[in-house]
């Protein structure tokens, strides 16, 4: 630029030199193309002159030329390198019979210089006759000494008026210009004092300029320049002073100052967004040194508003490099630096950078706003060739409170929302950046996250999340990573998800989800999903670990950003043990060891809206298989389920455990949890191969099953039981407020079942053994909080009948003919009960009874068993809630060829617990019969040994005690005379 500018003036000079020192006293105009020619001579350009050519020496030398061009050599974009409309040089006189210039001015109207850089990377002014008059001057210039003689040189006054000056640059197509140059430049000697004032234009803006020196120290080659410029729009004033050098190489040291009446609209002039600054003035002072090598900027002060940043800057030009420091003297007070929006008191921060030609490095830094403190550190390497820059940015903190920060930031008014396709879209970057962020505690809605870690990669259109750790949120610790290929489409998504809670309901809180509907029980969890796909579909496959179990989907999500919707999603469910899971879910305590074997249920989950369809069901539910087929709408406000179920085999003992209470009472007195029968709607339709639940064998039953507001109703059961079979329907209704009171109601139909059976089911113990076929209708309904209130309720009736019934382990016949025939002294009633209940049975045609239940005790008002050997007749009561027994069977022996018609009726009753009640007779009649039986046969025997008459045929209507009054009136002296011998004959017949 320097050999530009020297060939700049030279060709300047050269075209004033031929112009002015010409011959005086003529007519110059004849001799324009002599001189033109000269120029051509020595320069090799092209000159015109246009206009007039004048010179006088009276009463000073002038000289004067006007329209000259100098035309552009081919290649060019523009016609002419140089053009002016008037030259004016007006000299003193008298200094020249001194040998001294004195100018007294030199006015250069509207000149242009118009220099190109041409595609052979050549200026467009550049001859070959200046090239070699350029080499010249560079080789004397080194032996030529400052002369004595530019001190005979004096400027009083040089004016340029209204100058242009552009470079177009070919090889990039670019141009800039400096317009409206003005300058008035004077001097006493060439070597100073000097003053210049002046303006320009460029781009837009004007550059006013006061330029002042002292004379130029020749010797130490030195010289003290004072600068201002003015730089409007902006009002922008920079001063400089200090020394400029010229030894060796051009070196400067100085203050230099920056200032601004108003900051923040001097930025604004500059399109840069100042509206958030406040109004006040600006001050920048420093220290500047600068030389070919290097430039610092040492000791600089930033005053903005009262406000003060202390700094350096060191710039290296070979090789290039810099750092810059920046840090605030003390705390600034935020609130006169900027405007109103942000609440911030103070603020703080020490600024470190570094760089070169290919990167920026942001050393760690500190930044603190208010009682919040954060490190920072980076750094931005340039892009080459086809490479992008990158850019690295890391901050850390110990508190990073979100609320307290975007409470103090201006609030945006603005509402206008983005999807996540935007969103996500929107972070395509024109650098590649890497970013990580770390905190100990981080604050957001007025939740806490502990330990905070973010590490992530922006490329051209991608992103790759690297981690996502959050050690404590919601009592869990949370992993996430990922990536997203392609940001404008956003697909080729790639994320892993991981979650262990401790408290799964803590974490479902913290995110804003009602976990009440949630099992109590359910607490640690542990989540992995992966998922890979794009914002229109998306294939999830998710693993979850809570309680022992676990959940396992894989399958499709279309539209998972707006509207998901699932398509032959794999669902499975596993746990270990299927009565803990049970508990989980419903918290029914399972007793049944059947059901305590693991849990695997798996389907294919559809979506269509709210509505799900579960399609393949299958399922080993403890040993229990499971097929079927079921959708659940979720529109509504509880889930509403439909569908079929089948099942396998399905043996159980008892579900749920009734018998908890403390006490020892048999029924428990805590009220039952009824939110299941609010939790969803259902109409499910169920089947099974065979049910065994405790005593009651189903065979192939069948049911219909409707949940809707709390009221379940079991319809159209149907199933083999005991031979026969079962009609049932039930219901079961509750409100939905807490411990609040639930109704009951069933109606049972048994028909031809095995009786014997039928009644240890209902009963629950072996009271009598009996076979047969019979049915059973019962009707019964009770309402309560809880299992006890539910039995003390309990009120409705049955009716039973029965044909060809046989009561196992009791033989009338024998028992009969044990009292008649072959009783002995010594039996007993019960004795002979015994004795008849070791084996042997008693048919009956028919059963016939019914019973009412009222308050939970079963009222027997009549209950037959009507046989051609005998009848039993039972009344008495079954007290549920006291589980106590109390009944009477009256036993009637009908007359047949085997037994005799005189045995008189006898009663049994049996009282005490359901479990094992106390077994008695009524023996009142019976032992008369028996004592009268023993009677006849000692006559019998009298009458053998001793030839008394027998009155054996003789009926006896007395009680036992006539009977004995008999005998002993009709007892005769001679007895006491019997042998001995004779007696124990007759003992010993007795006893046999």
């Amino acid at each position: 630029m320097k050999r530009i500018i020297v060939l700049l003036f030279t060709v300047v000079f050269v075209l004033v030199c031929a112009v002015v020192f010409g011959p005086s006293l003529i007519d110059w105009g004849a001799y324009k193309d002599q001189a033109t020619q000269e120029v051509k001579a020595r320069t090799g350009l092209d000159v015109n002159i246009e206009g007039s050519l004048g010179f006088s020496i009276v009463p000073s030398p002038r000289f004067f030329v006007e329209n000259v061009k100098v035309l552009a050599p081919e290649g060019s974009k523009s016609e002419h390198i140089i053009s002016f409309d008037r030259l004016d040089v007006n000299v003193a006189l008298m200094p020249l019979f001194q040998k001294k210039v004195d100018v007294q001015f030199l006015t250069l109207i509207k000149p242009m210089i118009t220099l190109e850089l041409l595609k052979n990377n050549k200026l467009n002014v550049m001859t070959p006759e200046l090239e070699a008059m350029s080499n010249q001057e560079e080789d004397s210039a080194a032996a030529d000494a400052p002369s004595s003689s530019q001190g005979d040189i004096k400027l009083d006054k040089i004016r340029i008026k209204d100058g242009t000056f552009s470079y177009f640059d070919h090889t990039t197509n670019s141009e800039n210009k400096v317009q409206n140059i003005n300058v008035d430049l004077s001097a006493t000697s060439l070597l100073g004092p000097y003053k210049a004032q002046g303006s320009l234009f460029y781009d837009g803006y004007a550059l006013n300029y006061d330029i002042s020196a002292d004379n130029y120290d020749a010797e130490n080659k030195i010289i003290s320049p004072k600068v201002k410029l003015v730089v409007a729009p902006g009002d922008l004033a920079l001063h400089y002073e200090g020394v400029v050098s010229f030894e060796d190489a051009v070196s400067i040291q100085g203050q230099t100052a920056l200032k601004s009446d108003n900051f923040a609209q001097s930025l604004q002039e500059y399109d840069i967004d100042s509206s958030q600054i406040s109004d006040g003035p600006l001050e920048v002072k420093g220290l500047l040194t600068a030389d070919d090598k290097k430039i610092i900027y040492d000791n600089v002060k930033f005053n903005l508003n009262g406000e003060e940043l202390l700094g350096r800057f060191d710039l290296a030009l070979s090789p290039f490099s810099y750092n810059v420091t920046l840090k605030t003297a003390s705390d600034l007070n935020v609130q006169k630096l900027l405007k109103s929006g942000y609440d911030f008191k103070s603020a703080a921060f020490s600024l470190n950078v570094d760089g070169n030609d290919s990167k920026v490095t942001l050393k760690p830094t500190t930044l603190q706003l208010d009682d919040q403190s954060f490190k920072l550190s980076g750094s931005y390497t340039y892009g080459a060739e086809k490479k992008r820059a990158l850019s690295s940015f890391d901050i850390s903190t110990a508190l990073l409170d979100y609320d307290a920060l975007s409470a103090k930031m201006p609030q945006s008014s603005s509402n206008e929302t983005s999807d996540i396709k935007q969103a996500l879209s929107g972070l395509s970057l024109p650098v590649d950046l890497d970013f990580s962020f770390g905190a100990e505690k981080l604050v957001w809605q007025k939740k806490t996250i502990q330990d905070l870690d973010v590490q992530t990669r922006f490329r051209e259109n991608s992103i790759v999340l690297d981690a996502l750790n959050m050690k404590n949120i919601g009592g869990a610790a949370v992993k996430i990573s990922g990536d997203i290929n392609d940001l404008k489409t956003v697909s080729g998504i790639t994320s892993y998800v991981e979650v262990n809670s401790s408290d799964i309901h803590s974490l479902g809180k913290w995110i804003g989800t009602d976990t009440q509907s949630w099992p109590a029980n359910l607490k640690k969890a542990h989540v992995k999903t992966k998922a890979t796909g794009s914002l229109s579909s998306m294939n999830i496959t998710s693993n979850i670990s809570a309680m022992g179990g676990q959940v396992i989907a894989k399958g499709l999500v279309q539209s998972p950003s707006s509207n998901p919707t699932l398509k032959d999603l794999e669902l499975q469910l596993k746990h270990k043990n299927m009565a803990e899971a049970i508990k989980i879910l419903s918290a029914a305590v399972i007793t049944d060891k059947n059901l305590r074997k693991p849990l695997d249920f798996y389907a294919k989950v559809s979506q269509s809206g709210q509505t799900y369809t579960l399609n393949d069901i299958k399922g080993d539910l403890s040993g229990i298989s499971v097929t079927g087929d079921m959708t659940m709408n979720m529109a509504g406000a509880v889930p509403d389920i439909k569908g079929e179920l089948k099942f396998g085999k399905i043996k159980l003992e008892s579900i749920v455990d009734a018998d908890d209470a403390s006490g020892g009472e048999r029924w428990s007195k805590d009220p039952v949890n009824t939110s299941g029968l609010h939790a969803v709607n259902a109409d499910i339709k169920l089947s099974a191969q065979n049910i065994t639940y405790g005593p009651w064998p189903l065979v192939k039953p069948k049911m219909s099953l409707k949940l809707s507001d709390g009221v379940l109703d079991i319809t159209d059961l149907s199933s083999g039981v005991f031979g026969g079979s079962i009609a049932l329907t039930s219901q079961i209704k509750a409100a939905k407020q807490e411990r609040s009171t639930i109704h009951f109601q069933n109606n049972s139909t048994f028909k031809n079942v095995d009786i014997g059976q039928l009644t240890k089911a209902l009963v629950g113990t072996d009271l009598v053994k009996l076979s047969g076929k019979g049915g059973l209708d019962l009707n019964v309904k009770s309402s309560g909080i809880s299992p006890a209130a539910l039995v003390f309720d309990l009120n409705g009736k049955g009716v039973v009948n029965g044909k060809n019934i046989t009561l196992k382990g009791v033989d009338v016949t024998r028992f009969v003919k044990a009292l008649s025939d072959q009783s002995k002294p010594g039996d007993t009633i019960s004795g002979l009960w015994k004795g008849a209940t070791k084996g042997g049975e008693t048919t009956f045609a028919t059963l016939n009874g019914a019973f009412d239940i009222k308050n939970g005790v079963a009222n027997i008002n009549q209950m037959v068993l009507d046989g051609p050997k005998a009848k039993v007749e039972t009344t008495g009561t079954v007290d549920m809630p006291k589980w106590y027994l109390s009944t009477k069977h009256n036993l009637i022996v009908k007359s047949t060829d085997e037994t005799p018609s005189d045995v008189p009726p006898f009663e049994m009753t049996f009282k005490g617990s359901l479990d094992n009640p106390t077994q008695t007779f009524g023996q009142g009649l019976l032992n008369d019969y028996l004592n009268r039986k023993i009677q006849r046969k000692f006559n019998e025997v009298l009458s053998d040994k001793l030839g008394f008459p027998s009155n054996d045929n003789k009926k006896s209507t007395d009680n036992t005690k006539n009977d004995t009054q008999d005998q002993k009136s009709n007892k005769t002296p001679d007895l006491e005379d019997v042998a001995e011998d004779a007696i124990k004959g007759l003992l010993g017949d007795l006893l046999k």
